[in-house]
């Protein structure tokens, strides 16, 4: 009877939850007298009226725009931001998009006061005490792609194009002071960025859900929720993407999904299917929860007799499975998470991810290259000991 291991709770951001939240609040937690960067993407905030409304709210301070961030935000134009916040003394960022541009802001508000040489240093998982980022400008968020729980969490992740390498930092320094989180916001997103959003989501809750501790019954109970919630929130949201209980809920769902409290107590949680996933991204540059989607099979397949307990547990509780042998319930989690996949119009075929067979060797090679040779680890996933030769096994256990 192992339980929840000790933990300590630590979440300073401010959330700011609701309809028209940008208008009423979002004024009142910007410091008064700043010189404002703002980091969005493409250009959606002004086609769906997010920008009008922030600039309006924002009316009075001095505003430096800063666009074109696109999904799986790159280091090169993040030091692009780095030099117009020096160059114009910038004292706060607001980052106003989804996950990726959130990402970006978070490296961008480190790397503008790092002082221990090339920024890229601080996604060193091994890296000197020197090394540790120490300032930050402070930033907020107004979030209108839920995905990654960026908006409530200490993390961020970026690509080196150069290298064809995507890395993270975690640093409680980029914790949001606040992020402002209105359902409405959303209503625009093609299905496509929705489906998205709620497949990150989905992946991040079974990293945490999906391991082998026991009497865990909080965050397990937790977990399976929410995954019922994303679920339902799907099919409500491809028949309407407008309905706002709908949004609300996948909303919400998403920032829990990610905001490290379904790891609270948990001692193995697994990141090994996140970290292959990173190196299928790093280098196709297909949609990030596309790649988890087509690794969760082959990882699960691979993993399965250790995971056993809470695949079995996820085939009852999320599933409805009763009927069966242990292992044909392990076997029905696997299928029918692959199902259900499909039926938010998510492909699990590798050939998807604009990679072929022969890209398998390269992305084990890189688990070793980064995870084994550089920071010293003797492999990834719960038990520490998936290497490129396990990486490429998963792999082929995958559909292509």
């Amino acid at each position: 009877m192992s339980g929840m291991s000790n933990f300590i709770h630590y979440n300073p951001t401010k959330i700011i939850f609701g309809k028209e939240t940008i208008q009423k609040n979002l004024k009142d937690e910007v410091p008064k007298g700043s010189k404002v960067m703002m980091i969005y993407g493409g250009g959606s905030i002004k086609k769906n009226g997010t920008y009008d409304k922030v600039m309006t709210a924002l009316d009075g301070y001095e505003v430096t725009e800063f666009g074109g961030v696109k999904p799986n935000p790159s280091y090169e134009l993040a030091m692009k931001a780095v030099k117009v916040i020096k160059d114009k003394g910038i004292d706060f960022l607001l980052a106003v998009g989804g996950g990726s541009v959130l990402d970006s802001t978070k490296f961008i508000a480190l790397a503008a006061v790092y002082e221990a040489g090339d920024p890229w240093n601080m996604t060193k998982m091994n890296k000197s005490e020197e090394e540790e980022p120490t300032k930050v400008v402070p930033f907020g968020a107004i979030l209108t792609l839920p995905a990654t729980g960026s908006e409530a969490n200490m993390w961020t992740v970026v690509n080196k194009n150069e290298t064809n390498e995507k890395r993270f930092v975690g640093s409680p320094l980029i914790f949001p002071k606040f992020s402002i989180l209105d359902p409405e916001t959303t209503y625009s997103l093609p299905w496509r960025q929705t489906r998205n959003g709620i497949v990150d989501t989905f992946i991040h809750i079974i990293e945490y859900y999906v391991n082998d501790d026991d009497n865990t019954s909080v965050p397990d109970r937790f977990a399976e929720s929410l995954i019922t919630i994303l679920m339902e929130s799907a099919v409500a949201l491809k028949k309407n993407p407008n309905d706002y209980v709908a949004r609300a809920n996948f909303f919400w769902a998403s920032t829990q999904g990610n905001n490290g409290s379904l790891g609270y107590g948990i001692k193995r949680q697994d990141w090994g299917l996140h970290w292959i996933a990173h190196e299928i991204t790093a280098i196709s540059n297909a949609d990030h929860a596309l790649t988890l989607a087509c690794v969760v099979k082959g990882y699960w397949t691979h993993q399965k007799e250790r995971k056993a307990s809470k695949l079995k547990m996820m085939a009852e509780k999320v599933y409805g499975v009763t009927e069966g042998t242990d292992e044909e319930k392990v076997q029905a989690c696997i299928d029918k998470t692959v199902e259900w996949l499909h039926s938010v119009d998510m492909p699990t075929n590798m050939s998807e991810c604009n990679i072929t067979k022969e890209d398998y060797i390269k992305i084990g090679k890189k688990i070793d290259d980064f995870y084994i040779k550089e920071c010293g680890m003797k492999g990834i996933g719960s038990y520490g000991d998936i290497t490129g030769k396990e990486t490429i096994e998963i792999l082929n256990f995958c559909d292509f």
